[in-house]
């Protein structure tokens, strides 16, 4: 994560409220993409919930791992969209 996204990320959260899980496991909306190059996944967690309400807030995430995907070597937020 960059100082941009850094920033960007505190003032999200700050405007939304207290970050909460949603109230059961089928609430959770994730995606998750394997990079064709197989050096990993991002993902895209949707909707966020802030004081146990869902938000149209999205958080995109990176996450590399070895040559057998056996463990992630590298994971960091690439972005918010809110």
């Amino acid at each position: 994560m960059n100082d941009e996204t850094e920033e960007l990320l505190k003032e999200v959260i700050s405007m939304q409220g207290t970050l909460t899980l949603p109230p059961s496991d089928e609430e959770m909306d994730i995606d998750v993409y394997e990079y064709n190059d197989n050096s990993g996944f991002c993902s895209e967690i949707r909707y966020l919930w802030f004081d146990d309400e869902e938000t149209p807030v999205i958080l995109f995430c990176e996450a590399k791992t070895n040559a057998e995907k056996t463990q992630v070597t590298e994971f960091y937020i690439e972005t918010i969209d809110a």
